[in-house]
């Protein structure tokens, strides 16, 4: 049943929205079906069908259905916005979409926080078979001492190989989709941000997969950083994971929009940009996480924000839940 509420899922995309029990005369064929998985829009990982042939009705055959399937069983995929700006009075407004795509789709927090590190994230959520959980993950390593940069470098080393083993997968399953749709992009991106000294700050690390892979033929990553202070000449920065396109150009062309709204309804308000640009993708609620001389605070947290932290405090793993009816 597992099966066909995936292919249920997969041909929906395609505008086929028979149950799954009337989807059993398909399976004989369903291989021809032209599914480019793991399309990665700028940045953000997501399934994305490729339309049916204008003249034959037909799709055309260019990756291997294996790849879909095994998306499709095994993961959560996100389509994040993520939204972080620094102002030059020294404060930090991060916030976030709760949207989850694919077959097992709902709500999850996508921007959180830890150990008094607030993060948000793009990319994989979880992929079941291999026990891949990037919010397990961070909010682990995030428990750790040291400072911001030494639990960043503890999340990098943890996330960076199991992104490896995924990819690679991915690549010996479908090799010519790999290279069209995943080679040279990023592959997961996350955002943290803390205060220290009384200095809020920022980080971001983007896993990104190299063309050239390596001689056994596992995918290579290579990790880029960005840091404010450090990179950030004038203490300001804008960031944006995951869907972006419509914030980015609204954002340019209104460069007051932080001293016009406040740096809180900016975030809110280049967010509801993306949720009404890309509605499948990006949807509400949104979380909004301020950072100050004085500490975090919740401007707008969300019931998968709260659930997650009381199921990390039982001890029990964090998973997406149901939109709410």
């Amino acid at each position: 049943m597992l099966m066909l509420e995936c292919l249920s899922f997969i041909l929906g995309q395609f505008g086929l929205t028979e149950s799954p029990a009337k989807m059993k005369p398909v399976l004989a064929v369903v291989a021809y079906i032209n599914i480019a998985v793991a399309h990665v829009k700028h940045n953000g990982i997501v399934i994305r069908p490729c339309h049916l042939n204008a003249h034959t009705g037909k799709a055309h055959v260019s990756g291997k259905f294996v790849l879909g399937v095994l998306l499709c069983l095994t993961s959560t995929l996100s389509a994040t916005s993520v939204i972080a700006i620094r102002t030059a009075s020294k404060t930090i407004v991060l916030g976030g979409d709760s949207k989850v795509n694919g077959p097992h789709s709902g709500l999850a927090c996508k921007t959180n926080v830890a150990n008094n590190v607030a993060y948000g994230y793009g990319g994989i959520l979880s992929v079941s078979k291999v026990h891949f959980a990037i919010s397990d993950i961070v909010r682990r390593n995030l428990k750790g001492g040291g400072n911001l940069a030494t639990r960043v470098n503890a999340v990098e080393r943890e996330v960076a190989p199991q992104i490896v083993e995924l990819l690679t997968k991915v690549k010996q399953d479908d090799p010519l989709g790999y290279e069209k749709k995943l080679s040279g992009q990023v592959a997961l991106e996350i955002v943290f941000a803390a205060v220290e000294e009384h200095i809020p700050k920022m980080m971001v690390f983007y896993l990104k997969a190299e063309t050239a892979p390596a001689k056994d033929g596992r995918v290579v990553l290579k990790a880029q950083r960005y840091s404010c202070p450090g990179d950030c000449p004038d203490g300001t920065a804008y960031i944006a994971l995951g869907f972006r396109d419509a914030a980015d150009e609204d954002f340019a062309k209104h460069p007051s929009m932080v001293a016009q709204l406040g740096v809180e309804r900016t975030v809110r308000h280049l967010i509801e940009d993306e949720v009404i640009d890309s509605p499948n993708d990006v949807g509400l609620p949104i979380t909004i996480i301020r950072l100050s001389d004085n500490g975090i605070e919740w401007v707008e947290d969300s019931e998968q924000c709260k659930n997650d932290r009381e199921s990390e405090s039982k001890g029990r793993a964090l998973a997406p839940s149901s939109p709410s009816r």
